[in-house]
């Protein structure tokens, strides 16, 4: 049997690439060997931090020793919890470290920010070279995204962050470049803010409104103005069965529609879809009980590509879904 240490350094690569980033820093003291394939460019590619938070000192050595021109994404973690007010604002980033990945990581496409006091660092420091931008559990300055200058940002991902409403969703505005937008949990935005966000962010093509005061007015302002989207997502919402006939009518280059979890809809909206000729793929929950049977005959019927499954609460037409944006 051969023994681990008389491996290639290519298998022993192999191995190190399923590890998480600590266990491949204890792995690296190890042995020289072991140290030097554990530098290998290939495992830092992706920087996942979020389940090992570090001060900012131990950060700045962490990342001076690790970022290169190889780096694609970052995880990161910070302190912040609504009920722990000391804590909360424990540096973990700064401007001067965002600057320095920025000149280091000319090359990095995403940055993921998890629990983080956002009033420790500036939005303008953010790499411009950033296609996807994850904000989760954040808290959120008033106008921190002012400053913002992220020329190539293609998807924007913003969840239970607080303090959004819809003065600070106006600063998502000016990012024209963007085509995936994710809102989930900003209960303080309303109808109106998703009127001037349908109205002045027309690129959009994946949308995905989470737990949202999105009511039958905010749908209507999503079909008059976003036309090019073909994926949409509006889930523990307070939508009518008008709301999502509006969608299946107005929406034409709509292929993927989720409005699972939306306790006012009822089995007609099953009949409704076959308004929609290009959907591939309505995910809904529904009580079996209320689902009409007629009308998922005639689905199959009139749509054969389209798999009916009541029971899974999803049906899907195999054709290609368009790949989104990352």
């Amino acid at each position: 049997m051969i023994h681990f240490l008389q491996l290639p350094d290519l298998l022993i690569l192999e191995v190190f690439s399923h590890l998480n980033v600590k266990e491949i820093c204890i792995i690296s003291r190890v042995c020289k060997r072991w140290n030097k394939i554990a530098k290998d460019k290939s495992l830092w590619r992706r920087i996942d931090m979020t389940d090992a938070r570090i001060n900012l000192k131990k950060a700045w050595k962490f990342y001076r020793s690790r970022l290169s021109d190889c780096l694609q994404k970052l995880c990161m973690r910070g302190y912040y919890s609504p009920g722990d007010a000391v804590k909360q604002k424990k540096a973990v980033l700064s401007d001067a470290l965002l600057e320095d990945i920025h000149t280091s990581c000319p090359n990095i496409e995403e940055i993921v920010l998890e629990k983080f006091y956002l009033g420790s660092i500036s939005s303008s420091k953010l790499p411009s070279s950033l296609v996807c931008l994850r904000l989760s559990h954040c808290q959120w300055p008033i106008g921190w995204m002012k400053g913002a200058e992220l020329p190539n940002l293609r998807s924007l991902y913003v969840d239970h962050c607080s303090r959004i409403d819809n003065g600070e969703l106006k600063e998502f505005f000016k990012l024209s470049s963007v085509e995936l937008l994710h809102l989930g949990h900003l209960y303080r935005v309303k109808t109106e803010g998703i009127q001037g966000l349908t109205e002045s962010m027309t690129q959009l093509k994946n949308l995905t409104l989470c737990n949202m005061n999105v009511d039958d007015l905010a749908v209507h302002h999503i079909c008059r103005n976003l036309k090019q989207l073909n994926r949409l997502t509006v889930t523990e919402c307070e939508l009518s069965d008008a709301a999502v006939d509006n969608m299946f009518v107005s929406l034409k280059e709509l292929r993927v529609l989720d409005i699972s979890k939306n306790k006012n809809l009822t089995g007609e909206i099953i009949a409704l879809s076959a308004k929609s000729k290009g959907l591939q793929k309505l995910v809904y929950r529904l009580d079996p009980k209320l689902i009409n049977k007629d009308a998922l005959d005639c689905i199959e019927n009139r749509f054969p590509g389209r798999c009916c499954n009541t029971f899974v609460s999803e049906y899907n037409c195999p054709l290609p879904v368009k790949p989104e944006g990352t």
